[in-house]
């Protein structure tokens, strides 16, 4: 099968060689059809087929970037860790809402919480792709929400003894809790929950 897919990839590349030049945007087409294919279907049911099929292209075009089906689904997963723009906002209240805005567009983008079903199924059979979620794309998001509440605490706006995990956990908690529960998520939820959780980590005036 390894031999075939080669002699496939070879024959494409002479092709494209000879035609006319890759489109500029294909790579980014096929990482977003990746990533919409896993969270619908997960892993077991995207195929580098299904992928070529809804991009249009075929499978050799595919297996010139990425070698494997496993290599092509870290690199999708791997691209949802791009940052948002820096947040340079002075007041930490502001800094944290919008931090926590970001996190919600980026959760609620298409089959957002369905990707992320998917990869806590593979915690079992495939730890590394979960792994690998967990370190580029959560634990990146936490780190800017961590690294504003640590402004906070230099500038002596938030407590010193506070344990900064817990916080990002109540701050982003209520999303997942919310979904899963099954009520109504309102678009201001950012703003409340930052209401009610910061009164018990804001230094006393």
């Amino acid at each position: 099968m390894g031999a075939r897919n080669n002699r496939e990839a070879f024959t494409e590349n002479r092709r494209q060689q000879r035609g006319r030049p890759r489109e500029a945007d294909l790579d980014q087409r096929i990482l977003v059809a990746t990533l919409e294919l896993l969270a619908r279907l997960g892993y077991d049911g995207t195929s580098v087929a299904a992928v070529a099929e809804v991009v249009g292209v075929t499978k050799p075009t595919i297996y010139l970037r990425w070698a494997s089906k496993e290599e092509l689904i870290t690199t999708a997963v791997a691209t949802l860790a791009r940052d948002n723009p820096d947040n340079a906002i002075e007041d930490v209240w502001e800094a944290l809402l919008l931090e926590i805005t970001f996190f919600h567009q980026a959760i609620s983008r298409k089959h957002g919480m369905g990707l992320i079903g998917t990869m806590l199924a593979q915690e079992a059979p495939r730890p590394q792709l979960l792994e690998l979620f967990r370190q580029k794309v959560a634990g990146a998001r936490r780190a800017r929400i961590r690294s504003v509440l640590l402004r906070g605490q230099a500038r002596g706006q938030i407590r010193e003894d506070i344990d900064l995990d817990v916080v990002v956990n109540l701050l982003i908690g209520y999303f997942y809790s919310a979904y899963i529960g099954g009520g109504e998520i309102a678009e201001d939820w950012p703003a409340t929950c930052l209401e009610l959780i910061r009164p018990g980590i804001a230094v006393a005036p």
